[in-house]
């Protein structure tokens, strides 16, 4: 199948209005263009991007709030048995280290489980409920899970009098659960600070509350560290609320001041002095990943928790080999994977991708489905047969909201939850073929070639004299960088290249380019772009690179980091 060319988008130019915000602010104009474009409108609203401290602490509805720490209150003050449950993602593996660790601080009786991939699958699971009952527990939360468990909790309330708090931020079904009390931003407006909390987020507003209702001399600051690792592994906006949580986690995780993590970092030979939103999509979040993948995410929780260096290398030189052999399937899966797709009769008219095996590892078809996406530019789903069960991940592409699209086939599903980029459901083998062809035909109606077409965003044009030093500094005032706050891409007409070459096993381009007056000389790196080279013969090419600050031999200077040629 041909890949589609990157279709561009340049912003509009709103010079008259980014003057006026540069003038107010002091700011370099092309900071300002960039405010714009990320959709804020105020002197107010900019000033609280770009020092979040001044965005105050915004929080649930007190009601709610009041209603969630009452039960926990309870809890601890009769010495009742909690039972936290958690997903075994890093978001819930982040939630259940926070939430336990605050309960144990406050002297709770306090029980907490990750349920495994494959005896428990997603959500709140029977094997949990057993527990719950057993133990004798009397209150349960659930952490980024349980909003799509109406049937578990309501079959779990019939049974035993135990109560219910969920802390989720998967979208809510029609029928929700008839828990005590729900913190979910699904209910609050899509503007509000709150919004795009993933649920390590919800927990720590949640204890930030607690502590000052109950006037108790501890807060969960020591935990944003996980908030920020949480936040950024689940994918969540990097704007208003969760922007300022992620600036202070970024912050304690550097400072490594978390025995687990240090470990880990260290076993990964990570030697960053600080660490960014990229390390902990690359180094940090993969390996607590794979334990959730391959194994059991429970030592996940356990590294984050502990205290002890030798417990931790224990933990950390585990999940170090469970990566490993994630990585090896990986690479087996999506070779089988992409032969198949391959065989798809007119896969280039279809509008979803929908591959199914038996033997597929469960655990990492998230992934695959995650490099379909980007290898075929549209919504993919990876279906795994296993001792008559089967399980499905999939993933989208730009604004197409797959968990509305999963939804319209939601008979076929034994189980189903997810949000507008990501879902997961199970279903009995014999289904497969018939939810292959009823999913297919929805996605042709919803869904919209102009949908499947990749689009690079480029905040504005600029002019060769502008790449600079100092415009490179600046934009580090928009870091981090994340989800819905993207790495800033640029354009220009303007250059030419005058020396390149591929590097990199032949797989990148190292790039000189001047200008028409020869005043501006600056170097490029093209990640992957070695398809492009001939296009550099051209008298003039038209450029989409982000603007990067290079470090050589204790010198710096502005670099640009190709993403795109014309």
């Amino acid at each position: 199948m041909e890949l589609r060319q990157k279709r561009w988008h340049l912003y509009p130019s709103q010079s008259a209005l980014s003057e006026k915000i540069s003038h107010h602010l002091t700011l370099d104009p092309v900071i300002a263009q960039l405010l714009l474009n990320r959709g804020i409108r105020s002197l107010d609203q900019a000033t609280s991007f770009l020092q979040p401290e001044s965005l105050g602490s915004p929080n649930f509805p007190e009601d709610v709030l009041i209603a969630a720490s009452k039960l926990v209150q309870e809890a601890i003050e009769n010495q009742i048995l909690i039972f936290v449950y958690g997903d075994y993602d890093v978001d819930g593996m982040t939630s259940t280290a926070i939430m336990t660790s605050m309960l144990r601080t406050l002297g709770a009786r306090v029980h907490f489980m990750i349920p495994n991939r494959f005896l428990d699958g997603y959500g709140l699971s029977k094997r949990a409920l057993e527990m719950v009952r057993q133990e004798g527990a009397k209150l349960l939360i659930t952490l980024d899970c349980g909003i799509s468990n109406a049937k578990e909790i309501d079959l779990l309330k019939a049974d035993t009098d135990c109560k219910v708090l969920i802390l989720d931020h998967h979208t809510v079904p029609d029928r929700q659960p008839s828990a005590d009390a729900i913190l979910n931003p699904k209910f609050l407006a899509e503007d509000h600070a709150l919004s795009g909390l993933c649920t390590a987020g919800i927990v720590y507003k949640f204890w930030e509350f607690y502590c000052q209702y109950f006037k108790l001399d501890v807060t969960p600051d020591r935990h944003l560290d996980l908030v920020a690792l949480g936040t950024v592994a689940d994918v969540a906006p990097l704007v208003q609320e969760n922007r300022r949580l992620t600036l202070l986690g970024l912050t304690s995780l550097s400072a490594r001041k978390r025995v687990g993590i240090r470990v880990l970092l260290e076993v990964a030979k990570f030697t960053h002095k600080t660490v960014s939103p990229r390390d902990i999509g690359f180094t940090i979040a993969p390996r607590l990943n794979a334990a959730g993948r391959l194994g059991d995410a429970k030592i996940c929780v356990e590294l984050m928790m502990t205290e002890d260096e030798t417990e931790a290398l224990r933990l950390a030189t585990m999940l170090q080999q469970l990566n490993e052999d994630r990585r090896f399937y990986c690479d087996q899966l999506l070779t089988e994977a992409l032969q198949q797709a391959e065989q798809i009769p007119g896969l280039a008219d279809h509008r979803v991708i929908v591959l199914h095996a038996e033997g597929w590892h469960p655990g990492i078809i998230g992934i695959i489905a995650s490099r379909i996406v980007e290898t075929y530019s549209r919504p993919a789903v990876i279906i795994s047969v296993e001792d008559g069960l089967a399980r499905g991940s999939a993933r989208s592409i730009g604004d197409v909201n797959i968990y509305e699209i999963l939804k319209e086939c939601q008979p076929f599903f034994s189980s189903f939850g997810g949000h507008k980029a990501a879902a997961g459901f199970s279903l009995t083998p014999d289904k497969i073929e018939a939810f292959k062809a009823h999913l297919i035909s929805v996605a042709a109606e919803k869904v919209s070639q102009a949908d499947l077409m990749p689009v690079l965003d480029l905040e504005c044009e600029l002019d060769p004299k502008q790449l600079t030093l100092s415009l490179a500094t600046s934009l580090q005032t928009l870091e981090p960088y994340g989800a819905e706050n993207p790495v800033p891409l640029f354009y220009t007409q303007s250059l030419k290249a005058i020396d390149f070459k591929t590097v990199g096993n032949g797989k990148h381009l190292k790039v000189t380019f001047t200008d028409e007056a020869r005043s501006v000389v600056i170097d490029a790196i093209g990640f992957g772009l070695h398809d492009k080279l001939q296009l550099l013969y051209n008298p003039q090419v038209e450029l989409a690179f982000s603007l990067e600050i290079n470090t050589w031999l204790g010198r710096e200077s502005p670099q640009l980091v190709l993403v795109d040629i014309k």
